[in-house]
């Protein structure tokens, strides 16, 4: 469903992939029942919008049963680009595999944010909308989430991981909370025969 957000300085043009618009996290979650959709989905989120990056939404219905999600680490320099900004893109295409990065709402709010921790803002509790994004698409798409970043994206993804693991019995997430290399995700993702 289309949805408007206030002038926030956003650049969706960088991504060359369909941009689409969403009224709140549940018309977002219905959509899923086609599966995932490749390009940026703005979900409306308190000011500024959740975005999110789907790449590959083919290698899903192929049957991956792991979906990487990125979270992006501070913004070096905030003068040459705008939000949103998008993690793990360049992984995605060497690997061939369905991912979905997320962005750092907050940063959409100050041109003087370099990194918002995922933490939301007093305008924006995004750290709620994450965590039940993560989750809708974990049950209806039936996909264990690989959770990576780096920096404060690193800090997110621990965060997000533990928020995901709570309820869930011991056994199940005893492997929740793992540095990994890449050769060890593509490893676990039983790729490693396609980097070669």
């Amino acid at each position: 469903m289309p949805e408007t957000f206030p002038d926030l300085a956003l650049d969706y043009a960088p991504w060359s992939e369909a941009h689409t618009t969403w009224i709140g996290l549940d018309s977002y979650l219905e959509s899923l029942q086609d599966g995932l959709r490749v390009g940026v989905h703005s979900i409306s989120s308190g000011v500024a919008p959740l975005d999110i990056l789907i790449i590959n939404s083919h290698a899903m219905g192929a049957g991956q049963a792991v979906l990487p999600v990125f979270f992006g680490a501070a913004v070096k320099d905030r003068t040459k680009e705008r939000p949103p900004f998008f993690s793990g893109s360049g992984i995605a295409g060497k690997l061939g595999v369905s991912v979905l990065c997320v962005a750092d709402p907050p940063l959409a709010l100050s041109e003087d944010l370099a990194l918002a921790w995922y933490a939301g803002s007093e305008f924006n509790a995004c750290q709620e909308s994450i965590a039940e994004l993560l989750a809708g698409i974990s049950q209806r798409l039936g996909v264990e989430l690989l959770l990576i970043g780096g920096s404060g994206g690193g800090f997110a993804a621990l965060q997000f991981r533990l928020e995901h693991s709570r309820g869930r019995r011991p056994e199940e997430a005893e492997a929740d909370i793992a540095v990994l290399r890449l050769d060890r995700m593509v490893e676990a993702m039983g790729l490693d025969d396609t980097l070669h």
